[in-house]
């Protein structure tokens, strides 16, 4: 029997502390470079058992045990599922999900986020738990009404992993005494581009509900909460807090989400709900439009439907000589190619191979030759283009 065991006598623990370091490390020099990076030992090296509540520990930056004694004997927890995770992802040069979730001041964490690293960036914020990695400037402590929140001040900053997800909820609290009178507005913003708005007029609890544009797998969004007007609790008879609030946060997290994809995308109006990578920003000529790059993806209400009509401008010089082709793609299937050869609107048909009975297609705008406007003459433009879309719809 270990030492460790010995000391705490809780009942027959045959561990070793130093056997599972052993035994992994040897392992990872059979399947690793010998020069990898092993961010931190401490999940090989270090328990703290509190003797009262039998809570195991297994990090001094944990603010959460990961064992129960009352419900698992010291070898379950030592090589549990958590214990052996987080191992397993600091062999492989990664923060470990557990660490992310319930540290605090951990100086790996910090000095990846300082970084920039996406590798901290977590897909769902549950303030008082993992919100310290994820949240930048702009919010006050933290506080419990019981719930753990934070308070934006005019403006909070976050980041989260987003990646193909397309919808951001937001749950938050509000109790502005005169909010009827005086309600909260405010909108969100992702890398750059706002993503909606909301307007506050009762206090207690809301969910707000805001569509994007999908991005690639791992894609890091930056957000921003802008209150149009923030308020103090100051303005209130006897209360001293003179701080600039905005909304109390206590949850932020992305989904994906087909509910709001709609039968017909019309850009700048509701585009964002249904595309995806591929796609550049909105621009006037003068109708709102979208350029395709090499490859756009986009879903779309197909459900008993048996065509897709894309409308489409394009403005290159040079077309009669070099004409712009490419195809469609539908769930991974090819069903109809095009190939423009003269300026101005088009009118692209493609003929879906059944009728779908499921109500949301995956679909792609796939360019064979992408081309370049600063090339063909047209400014300084240098980014990949395929074809203007204004309207995609999905007919009978």
């Amino acid at each position: 029997m270990s030492p460790v065991s010995q000391a705490w006598n809780y009942g027959e623990v045959a561990i070793d502390p130093g056997a599972p370091i052993a035994a992994e490390l040897v392992q990872s020099e059979r399947d690793d470079p010998p020069d990898r990076d092993i961010p931190c030992l401490i999940p090989w090296s270090f328990i703290l058992i509190s003797e009262h509540v039998k809570k195991v520990v297994g990090c001094p930056y944990h603010t959460r045990p990961y064992g129960d004694l009352e419900k698992n004997t010291l070898d379950e927890i030592w090589n549990g599922p958590i214990a052996r995770a987080m191992r397993s992802s600091l062999l492989e040069g990664k923060v470990p999900h557990f660490c992310l979730t319930f540290s605090v001041a951990c100086p790996v964490i910090t000095k990846r986020r300082a970084e920039g690293s996406a590798e901290v960036v977590v897909g769902r914020i549950d303030v008082g738990r993992n919100d310290g990695w994820a949240l930048g400037d702009g919010w006050y402590g933290l506080e419990n009404i019981p719930e753990p929140i934070r308070w934006t001040s005019g403006r909070g900053e976050f980041r989260l992993q987003t990646g193909d997800r397309n919808t951001l909820y937001i749950y938050a609290w509000l109790d502005k005494r005169d909010i009827a009178a005086a309600p909260v507005s405010g909108s969100i913003w992702r890398d750059a581009e706002n993503i909606g708005s909301f307007n506050l007029d009762r206090a207690g609890w809301h969910e707000l509900i805001f569509h994007m544009a999908s991005r690639e797998a791992g894609h890091v969004s930056n957000f921003t909460i802008a209150i149009d007007r923030s308020w103090s609790p100051a303005e209130r008879p006897g209360n001293r807090d003179s701080r600039r609030l905005g909304i109390a946060v206590a949850n932020i997290w992305v989904e994906a989400s087909d509910h709001d994809v709609p039968q017909r995308i019309v850009i700048g109006e509701n585009d964002a709900a249904a595309f995806g990578a591929g796609w550049h920003g909105v621009e006037s000529v003068p109708e709102l439009i979208r350029w395709t790059s090499g490859r756009s993806e986009f879903k779309l209400r197909t459900a008993g439907k048996q065509w897709v009509r894309i409308r489409a401008m394009l403005n290159k010089p040079d077309l009669a000589s070099a004409p712009v082709s490419g195809s469609l793609w539908c769930e991974d299937a090819r069903i109809g190619a095009f190939r423009i050869k003269r300026r101005g609107w088009h009118d692209l048909t493609f003929r879906l191979s059944q009728t779908r009975t499921d109500a949301v297609a995956k679909m792609a705008i796939v360019i064979d030759q992408p081309w370049y406007p600063a090339a063909a003459g047209l400014g300084n433009d240098r980014r990949p283009l395929g074809i203007a879309v204004r309207s995609i719809t999905a007919t009978d």
